[in-house]
């Protein structure tokens, strides 16, 4: 499987660290720091609430998370924050450069 097309099995939330951990279909699992975004995107400012935060759900067959009908993230792009040398869309330096 290429590194686009991974689906999201499971998602867990931790309130207190404003986490998210991530089942991967592969078997692996990441963890998302979710507070530099609720800090900093105005998108992400309402997860700030404990209640909110907790009812994050996998949407869209493992393609993405979501909090409501206006808070999501895709899969591909969790995927690739957890795994950015996999990432097709950016350049990757070597250790040598």
């Amino acid at each position: 499987m290429t590194a686009i097309g991974h689906r999201i099995l499971s998602v867990t939330t931790d309130p207190v660290a404003k986490t998210l951990t991530l089942v991967w279909d592969d078997g692996s699992s990441s963890l998302k720091q979710m507070a530099p975004l609720i800090g900093t995107r105005r998108v992400f400012k309402p997860l700030a609430d404990v209640e909110i935060f907790c009812q994050a759900r996998i949407i869209n067959d493992g393609r993405a998370i979501a909090w409501d009908d206006d808070i999501d993230m895709c899969a591909d792009a969790l995927w690739f924050d957890a795994h950015p040398e996999q990432n097709p869309f950016t350049s990757h330096s070597s250790a040598a450069e």
